[in-house]
């Protein structure tokens, strides 16, 4: 899992290594990629970026989508092997390595900028982590994003989506039929609304659906980068417990919890307030 903003290019690698454990090249690489909306790209091992003997094997993608990419790699014959993953891609800059690296600068094993110790894969699965776990808690998405939906029809014209903050409703069918872009409406809310027609009774309906939070707001930035950062840096950071009080103020202890709280302040109250719990559109 990586973190990347349309307009990136993705740099996917694998590494195959022999019986000793040694890296080894395999017999033959080829690489399978599925986009959001389930298109589908292969790549043989002549595009693959390749030096004999290295046992890495590596290819350059521009997504062109938002959303959710799986990424399969299968190595065959010698020191055959099988890789499966993901990476996502929104539509607004959340944060880059770089903006990790910058925000935390420590010493020993405490400082992001040891490239060595902390490369940008590392720090690309951290920050994707912490946007996933603040979607999550938030129920809504840190900036633009793309994917699949499908429910099934129960007779109406109207059909809500387990989802707010959606820009747009793309590729939408119901039975296996396209429905034509001008044939419905749809708010931020997640409500989508024929004008003709209905979600025929107990038939598969599907739509790609775009939604989240315009652009990623300063203070929910910020919060994912301090639990990306605990996500690399682990007992680096201090615990989790915070308490705050004052003669115009309030004692508030944070801690992490089975709802979903990470327990650090910044990032569970910029949750609750660019959140969907509290009905924001």
């Amino acid at each position: 899992m990586s973190l990347y903003t349309l307009g990136e290019v993705a740099t996917l690698t694998l590494n195959t290594y022999n019986s000793a454990g040694a890296a080894a090249d395999a017999g033959s690489v080829a690489l399978k990629i599925t986009a959001p909306d389930g298109t589908v790209t292969n790549v043989a091992l002549g595009s693959l970026t390749h030096v004999a003997s290295s046992g890495v094997y590596s290819y350059l993608f521009t997504p062109t989508m938002l959303g959710r990419y799986r990424v399969e790699w299968i190595a065959t014959g010698a020191n055959a092997t099988d890789s499966v993953g993901s990476f996502a891609v929104y539509g607004a800059t959340i944060a880059t390595p770089a903006d990790l690296r910058a925000r935390y600068v420590g010493g020993g094993a405490a400082d992001l900028t040891d490239s060595t110790r902390y490369p940008d894969w590392l720090l690309r699965i951290a920050l994707e982590g912490a946007a996933e776990q603040w979607a999550s808690s938030a129920n809504v998405r840190v900036a633009p994003w793309s994917e699949s939906i499908t429910w099934i029809g129960d007779g109406t014209g109207i059909a809500k989506f387990p989802i707010v903050k959606v820009s747009s409703v793309s590729a939408l069918t119901v039975n296996g039929t396209t429905i034509a872009g001008s044939n419905y409406l749809v708010s931020r809310a997640g409500i989508i609304q024929l004008t003709t027609g209905v979600f025929t009774a107990a038939k598969t309906c599907t739509a790609m659906v775009t939604h989240g939070l315009d652009y990623p707001p300063r203070t929910v930035v910020d919060a994912i980068m301090e639990r990306a950062t605990e996500l690399v840096l682990g007992s680096n950071v201090p615990a989790r417990t915070i308490a705050q009080g004052g003669d115009l103020g309030y004692t508030r202890f944070s801690l992490a919890g089975r709802d979903g709280s990470s327990g650090i302040a910044a990032f569970d109250s910029s949750a609750s307030l660019f959140g969907a719990a509290i009905g924001f559109a």
